[in-house]
């Protein structure tokens, strides 16, 4: 679950923190001590779990509720912070998924987080009448640990023997299976294959340069160069063309 922190106060940040380090299916993606800025990195950041403090300098935790709500379709589970009691009501009223009340324990944690993560199990689940669900994410091992990897967060992803590389920024990660059985899960509004090992976000493109033999170089936003093959450039063109 991608997760952001929203507190003024930097010990409160750094126990949630401690918590969150603890829990290998949460990914923290950003920490923030007021609420201008993390509404200016939602649509970056994208969390799926927020954890937010109440009272705050200019805009307080409800605040932000309402304006990333009204300008926004992001809709994260919501979990307030607080040492008071008496926003609980407010709280609940305002969707929350829990209310942690300062100073919590362990096994407070715990509880809320299981909670958190049943309720994302069923919203992630595809709907009994999908024969063929879009891939959302895939689990990958890195280190020992299994890590789950957001696919609309991939920019381009390569074959690579018995494996596919998903290519993530600056870093990647080794997925096993097949390029054919991957495509055929990806949502292709989003995704579409440019060459026989190569597919694409199209979200990232920005530019398609002629080549030779009438090979194309897609470039992306990071500016990676990929190999369009004249197979598959009518599909790449119909798709850039229906954004």
């Amino acid at each position: 679950m991608r997760t952001a922190i929203l507190d003024d106060e930097p010990l409160a940040r750094e126990r949630l923190r401690d918590f969150l380090k603890r829990e290998t299916d949460v990914e923290l993606v950003g920490e923030y001590r007021n609420g201008t800025a993390f509404l200016r990195e939602l649509t970056t950041s994208r969390p799926e779990l927020v954890f937010i403090d109440v009272e705050m300098p200019a805009l307080s935790g409800f605040d932000v509720i309402e304006r990333m709500r009204s300008t926004s379709s992001l809709r994260p589970y919501v979990v307030f912070v607080t040492a008071f009691e008496s926003y609980a009501v407010r709280a609940f009223d305002a969707e929350a998924t829990d209310y942690l009340l300062k100073p919590f324990d362990a096994q407070r944690f715990a509880r809320m987080l299981t909670r958190v993560r049943k309720l994302f199990a069923r919203s992630s689940a595809p709907p009994n009448s999908t024969p063929d669900p879009k891939l959302m994410r895939v689990a990958v091992k890195t280190a020992g640990r299994i890590q789950f990897v957001r696919l609309d967060q991939v920019d381009w992803i390569e074959a690579a023997a018995n494996y596919v590389r998903l290519h993530i920024g600056h870093g990647s990660h080794l997925f096993r299976g097949s390029m054919v059985a991957l495509e055929q899960r990806l949502d292709p509004s989003r995704f579409v294959r440019i060459h026989r090992s190569t597919i694409v976000n199209v979200d990232r493109i920005t530019e398609m340069h002629p080549s030779f033999a009438r090979e194309h170089i897609v470039v992306l936003q990071d500016g990676t160069r990929l190999r369009l093959s004249p197979n598959y450039r009518d599909r790449l063109e119909a798709l850039v063309e229906g954004l």
